[in-house]
């Protein structure tokens, strides 16, 4: 994985003297690849904390949206964001998320090149299992993000983005799941 990130980077650094027109608005579509890194706590009045020490996995999902203007777009994510583990006991947590983005985009001079930010809302889905048993929380969320765009040609941009994403505190029969989740991903997307 490292060996092909880096290779895609050196491809980026080659190609990045190309020009190309980036459209100013329509609609787009694309996926995401990455990975995550967790930090997810479970707390039950009474009892000693619990932290799943298994907290980096593979995020995937897809995404799409609309480019009003040359710099504000809106867009709506579906992303797995992994699986989670506590290796002791067996606990586990999968986490996907659903969100809707703001996205500012700022033009790096007459180039092809953009930094992009994003502040979203949306839900999270966590799905505990624990000694055969599957339990499924459902909580709002948010997410921040920041990262840089490319666009080779007019119908196609790739774009590296770091983006954290944090859930409300699901508490139920008084234990309390806390959770935040930080990605790095490579995404690669059609512009119509």
């Amino acid at each position: 994985m490292k060996l092909r990130l880096t290779a895609l980077a050196a491809l980026l650094a080659i190609a990045g003297t190309a020009q190309a027109d980036i459209k100013d608005n329509g609609w787009y579509i694309g996926g995401s690849l990455g990975s995550t890194s967790s930090s997810i706590k479970i707390k039950e009045e009474g009892e000693e904390d619990i932290k799943l020490d298994d907290d980096t996995d593979v995020l995937y999902g897809i995404y799409g949206g609309y480019k009003f203007m040359r710099h504000f777009a809106l867009e709506g994510r579906l992303l797995a964001l992994g699986k989670y583990k506590e290796k002791e006991s067996g606990l586990s947590s999968e986490t996907g998320v659903i969100t809707i983005n703001a996205v500012g985009l700022i033009p790096l001079g007459s180039s092809n090149w953009e930094l992009m930010g994003q502040v979203g809302i949306g839900y999270s889905s966590n799905e505990l299992k624990f000694e055969g048993e599957k339990e499924k929380e459902k909580e709002p969320l948010g997410t921040i993000g920041v990262g840089v765009r490319w666009t080779p040609a007019p119908a196609f941009t790739l774009q590296l983005a770091a983006d954290y994403y944090s859930p409300k505190d699901a508490k139920e029969d008084g234990v309390t799941l806390e959770s935040s989740i930080t990605a790095l991903a490579l995404s690669g997307q059609f512009n119509f």
